[in-house]
């Protein structure tokens, strides 16, 4: 009998990591479009330069261990007091999946909505012309990829600003779900 309760215990904890994967609300995304975009991109305020360091996280975080880093440069003529930044990083499938990695925690049944990162930097002070680097905590080895926007700047007199094709570059990285009928 200790066989199939070993058994039956072994199946139970299959089926929920099972679920743990459909979480997140993996869809294709086109990559090459998003860098297409991106390129056309004249907002004054962007994410220059994307790097992943594999290892060099917090001993504390058992699962994201590895630190992306955004290099943002402000070549507007005003100082930047905060900013949203839209991400969406993919696997070698062209799939979309988390940065971050929660483990066990936290499992799901059933599917989620389609959804970006979304990064709020508030109290910055980005002088015109100066660059800052922004470190997130990430599980490399679930991604090889990341798309990032800055879809919005507060400058420090308090008027804020979106990017003129934030909207457009949001539809790429959900999979363009949006179907016109008319």
């Amino acid at each position: 009998m200790d066989k199939h309760l070993k058994l039956l215990a072994l199946t139970l904890v299959l089926l929920l990591l099972a679920p743990c994967a459909l979480a997140f609300n993996s869809y294709t995304v086109d990559a090459e479009a998003l860098k297409a975009l991106e390129q056309t991109d004249t907002f004054p305020v962007k994410v220059v330069k994307k790097t992943v360091a594999d290892g060099v996280g917090s001993s504390l975080d058992l699962y994201n261990r590895d630190m992306l880093t955004l290099t943002v440069e402000n070549a507007s003529d005003r100082t930047v007091a905060g900013m949203v930044l839209l991400a969406v990083s993919y696997d070698a499938e062209g799939k979309t999946v988390p940065l971050e990695n929660s483990g066990l925690i936290g499992i799901k049944m059933g599917s989620e909505k389609r959804s970006l990162q979304t990064i709020t930097l508030e109290e910055l002070s980005l002088a015109p012309g100066g660059s800052f680097a922004q470190n997130i905590p990430c599980d490399h080895s679930r991604f090889v990829g990341v798309r990032v926007i800055v879809a919005q700047v507060t400058f420090e007199d308090g008027e804020a600003v979106e990017n003129p094709i934030w909207e457009e570059w949001q539809e790429l990285a959900l999979g363009s779900p949006t179907h016109y009928l008319d």
